[in-house]
Order: structure tokens, then C-alpha cells, then sequence
């Protein structure tokens, strides 16, 4: 998943599905994906409405976009790949770690 401002992020195509889940902090993720195909593209949480989480996989070209961080390593499958020079965690990253370059981001945007 990447990481997308809500305001720029422009879907295309027909209507989403979705649905809610609790995480294992008990927060609701909203879960969204294509009616058609069934393949998962977004979710969005309420705490953090100027963010939306994107599914890298469901972009035309996702080799734009390179992997940071890896999240919930304790699930992984054994065959998972594990990208060399990520930060990995665990569980969900540490808080101070994602929020610090959102907030960068969104004060050095213009428009």
C-alpha cells in the first residue's frame, strides 16, 4: 500500500464496494474495492481523513513506486518477499514514524 492524499487521489471506473473491519487496535478501516473485478483498492480510516491508504498493485504502472516500510512482518508467509534497506516493524509501524512525513508533506504542498 501507498500512502495518497484524499484530496488527489481521482478513481475512474464504475462504482466501488467496500466495507468496514475492526484492526487489532480496535480502530474501523474502510476497505474498497472494484465491483466488477473484485480486486481491493483503497482503505481509509476516519481518524486520518486527509490520508488514503492505495493499493500499489492497482495502479496501471506501480513500478513508480517503491517500498519504504514493511508492516505486520510477524504474518508474513515464509515465501513472502522481504525488500532489502525498508524499515521493517513487526506489527503496524510505530505512530511518530509515519505521521512525521505526512505532516511534512501536506506543509510543503502548495494548491
Amino acid at each position: 500500500m501507498t500512502v495518497v492524499p484524499t484530496d488527489r487521489l481521482d478513481l475512474t471506473g464504475g462504482p466501488l464496494g467496500g466495507h468496514a473491519v475492526r484492526t487489532g487496535n480496535g480502530r474501523t478501516l474502510e476497505r474498497r474495492f472494484c465491483t466488477a473485478c473484485g480486486a481491493p483498492l483503497t482503505a481509509f480510516r476516519s481518524e486520518t481523513p486527509a490520508i488514503t491508504f492505495l493499493h500499489a498493485a492497482s495502479l496501471d504502472d506501480p513500478s513508480a513506486f517503491a517500498p519504504t516500510l514493511e508492516v505486520w512482518m510477524s504474518r508474513a508467509a515464509p515465501w513472502h518477499p522481504v525488500h532489502p534497506g525498508t524499515l521493517k516493524f513487526p506489527e503496524g509501524p510505530d505512530a511518530a514514524l509515519v505521521q512525521g512525513p505526512i505532516a511534512a508533506y501536506f506543509a510543503g504542498r502548495s494548491g
